[in-house]
């Protein structure tokens, strides 16, 4: 019996190829996909997705892509590295679009995308691996950007990329896109909670009657040292679940973790000497116990305390300018998102629907007039909300 059928399981639950049927929509996917889908719905012309590597960027891909194949014409340009004439030539052959090479390769794809705008068709390309274009490829997605009706884009752009692509839009040579840019998110790893759900959640799908369990220990393993990222997580879980399968067990438990983890070179599985513990505990007594006796001692000579005098006073803080006393306002806008930075091309944290109560502490207006409320995320995080979304 292979370790499949011994399982119970129609498929592997942990393969490394991205399958959207196996998206699991953690608090920092759904942030990010609602953000984006806002983006393209608003036709706002550029959304960055960074993450780092194996945190879902490109499950995220093609989970958007299932939901708006019949909604909007999409490019995938998975080999970013081309010149701008090669990507303007890619872009044209993923469309289907006939031109030769004496032809004017942008007015061919302007006229294509006055065509869709006519059938109020959103075109989209979406670039993976951006942070491999180069610079004057990007330069050329600016200029095509440009390319619009009265009122809105004809085409939306969406880079996907590893934390170097955001460094690399703040570079100075391509301030001009970035000011273009309206929304920016970034995917986190998943924490502890999320983590166990993933795994939980991607047996399930493999099949609904699996027998395989997982000790709580063996999560907790699994998370500590995966630090969240779904690719580690995939690789570890694997590798245990061989090591559970030929226990002959239905139960993974935390040495099934570590023998995976020892074959992904990843760990050791032997435990460190318990002498050296002791030892060191008992220098660190022996330390403290001298430092007390010496600091206890008359022969030390303690510092005697300075009294300020009755007439110093401290000089009080400053006091924040536009602080609020908190005021309830509620989101009007079907989504509205809650930004790093009071500025429209800051990164987005997290996004509200409509309806959606919250209480400003404070306000603030940027360079183009725009007023800005400051409102809490959680008890320790806040972030800045445009009044234009707000009653």
């Amino acid at each position: 019996m292979d370790i499949l059928e011994y399982y119970g399981f129609q498929e592997d639950p942990f393969k490394f190829t991205p399958d959207p049927s196996y998206y699991f929509q953690s608090v920092t996917h759904q942030r990010c996909y609602s953000s984006l889908e806002y983006s393209v719905k608003q036709r706002e012309g550029f959304t960055v997705i960074t993450g780092e590597p194996g945190t879902g960027k490109t499950m995220l891909l093609k989970v958007f892509m299932n939901n708006w194949k019949d909604k909007a014409e999409i490019a995938l340009i998975m080999i970013p590295r081309l010149s701008p004439n090669e990507f303007l030539m890619t872009l044209l052959e993923d469309f289907g679009i006939d031109y030769s090479q004496k032809t004017n390769k942008v007015n061919i794809f302007q006229d294509f995308l006055l065509e869709k705008a006519t059938k109020d068709k959103i075109v989209i390309i979406i670039v993976d691996e951006a942070q491999n274009l180069p610079n004057e490829t990007i330069e050329e997605l600016r200029l095509l950007s440009n390319l619009e009706t009265h009122d809105h884009k004809l085409l939306h752009i969406i880079l996907f990329g590893q934390p170097e692509l955001n460094i690399k839009l703040n570079s100075p040579d391509l301030r001009q896109l970035a000011q273009r840019i309206m929304t920016r998110c970034t995917l986190s790893p998943l924490n502890e909670n999320d983590t166990q759900d993933y795994i939980k959640s991607r047996i399930f799908r493999a099949s609904s009657n699996s027998n395989l369990r997982l000790s709580r220990a063996a999560l907790k393993t699994l998370y500590k040292h995966s630090n969240g990222i779904p690719r580690i997580i995939n690789s570890i879980t694997s590798r245990a679940l061989m090591a559970t399968y030929l226990d002959e067990s239905k139960l993974m438990e935390k040495h099934h973790v570590k023998h995976g983890l020892k074959s992904l070179g990843l760990s050791e599985v032997s435990k460190k000497p318990i002498q050296f513990n002791f030892t060191f505990f008992m220098i660190s007594v022996a330390i403290l116990l001298i430092f007390v006796t010496y600091y206890d001692s008359p022969l030390l000579n303690k510092p005697t305390p300075v009294t300020l005098s009755p007439t110093s006073t401290p000089t009080p803080s400053p006091t924040p300018t536009n602080q609020l006393k908190p005021i309830t306002k509620h989101v009007i806008a079907d989504w509205a998102n809650v930004r790093q930075n009071p500025a429209l091309n800051s990164e987005i944290l997290t996004s509200y629907p409509k309806g959606k109560t919250l209480q400003t502490i404070n306000s603030t207006v940027d360079d183009n007039n725009r007023v800005w409320y400051k409102v809490y995320i959680d008890k320790t995080n806040y972030g800045w909300i445009s009044a234009n979304v707000l009653d």
